[in-house]
């Protein structure tokens, strides 16, 4: 009997310490597992534009009170460490929170010093570099100038391509908000329970659940502190010259059956997703990823900016999953250091590692059935957050082990 309580009480103090370190990051911690700050989203309505459209009006300033004050921002892992502090640059939560990505390819006289010039363009806007693959570059600004250094961008070089995506997380940042009020509710009145409670059994029942429960809140506030930073921090990415990982993309003509291979981009998600069309093809969330688009596709990203997005298209020609896989490898695979043929479940594809001295890993899967040919892309920004995140990856998938 003394033992028994003896558990109850060391683990009734194990979740009052959570709840103590999860209320005290909620105000204004350092987030160590990922590195951005928090706070503010941008008012502007969610738009969708590339180089054939009008891109979105500049964010206006915010006004919503954020529920977790702005921390530093320190450099993702593996991202080099030249990402400044820049707690001063975020502002307050605005009444809808946009996450907005740009994508940019220029031709540069001198790739260095474009890279220098994107860099600074980054840091005087109060962000900084997030990755650097080789030519690829990847910023991270404050969301109120991302125009600013978008079209700043653009004069670096001669823009060959480019394309803006706004992405409104409002709805998905109230919902997972109110799924985190209810779960703590629920875990203050099993609490209440079990100091009330004389029976033993029921005691340890209502210890289990707690612990459920609170490892369902520590999910929910990652999600929150994952929008609130997607919201905070707009992404840019530049591709300086013709990088060879894209370079399939300005070959011989292909044939009309082939052609959406040439469309695919592990960085140019809205043009990519544009030229495949195809439907909207609903997967699993993988833990650790929030949804950017719950209306239209399916395009879920985790706070280092790790990202899966998926399509249905037609099987035409009607061909099986191997057919399509070889159709990959024949098209893509020369283009990188590395290309292994990978399996996930039902799904089969590539595993694409970058040239660069700190490679991304580009994963290409496609399944096969009858007249559908589903299309899902993975983007991991390190080896390092592929070997984080791969295993939910894959779960959400339909598979746990090892691809």
């Amino acid at each position: 009997m003394r033992t028994i309580l003896l558990v109850l009480l060391v683990m009734l103090a194990a979740c009052a310490k959570r709840y103590a370190a999860s209320e005290e990051m909620a105000g204004g911690e350092r987030y160590e597992a990922d590195g951005y700050g928090s706070g503010s989203g941008s008012s502007a309505p969610t738009t969708r534009s590339s180089a054939g459209g009008p891109p979105p009006p500049a964010p206006p300033p915010s006004g919503r009170p954020s529920s977790m004050s702005p921390p530093a921002m320190k450099p993702a892992v593996d991202a080099p460490a030249s990402v400044p502090d820049v707690a001063a640059a975020v502002t307050p939560a605005a009444a809808r929170m946009v996450h907005y990505q740009g994508y940019a390819e220029l031709r540069v006289g001198k790739q260095q010093e474009a890279t220098d010039a994107l860099i600074a363009l980054a840091t005087e806007a109060g962000g900084g570099l997030e990755q650097q693959y080789g030519a690829t570059i990847v910023l991270r600004v404050p969301v109120a100038k991302f125009r600013e250094v978008f079209d700043a961008v653009l004069k670096v070089g001669d823009v060959t391509r480019k394309s803006i995506a706004a992405e409104d997380v409002t709805e998905a940042f109230s919902a997972v908000e109110l799924r985190l009020s209810t779960a703590k509710a629920r875990r203050d009145r099993l609490v209440t329970l079990l100091a009330q409670s004389r029976d033993e059994n029921e005691k340890l029942a209502l210890v289990r659940e707690i612990q459920e429960v609170t490892e369902e809140i520590d999910r929910l506030e990652q999600s929150v502190r994952t929008l609130q930073r997607l919201a905070d921090f707009s992404r840019i990415t530049v591709q300086l010259q013709q990088r060879p990982a894209l370079t399939w993309q300005g070959g011989a003509p292909e044939s009309a059956a082939f052609a959406w291979i040439r469309s695919l981009s592990p960085f140019d998600v809205e043009s990519s997703i544009r030229a495949l069309g195809g439907k909207k093809l609903e997967l699993e969330l993988p833990e650790g990823f929030v949804p950017l688009d719950a209306k239209g596709r399916f395009i879920v990203e985790s706070a280092e900016g790790a990202r899966v997005w998926a399509t249905r298209l037609v099987n035409d020609p009607v061909g099986d999953t191997p057919f399509w896989t070889d159709a990959l490898a024949r098209r893509l695979t020369s283009e990188f250091a590395e290309g292994k043929p990978v399996s996930v479940g039902d799904w089969q594809g590539l595993r694409l590692l970058d040239r660069s001295d700190k490679p991304y890993v580009w994963v290409v899967l496609v399944r096969a059935s009858g007249n559908d040919l589903d299309l899902v892309q993975i983007f991991y920004p390190s080896v390092a957050a592929e070997e984080r995140h791969a295993p939910a990856v894959r779960a959400a998938l339909g598979q746990g082990g090892a691809s």
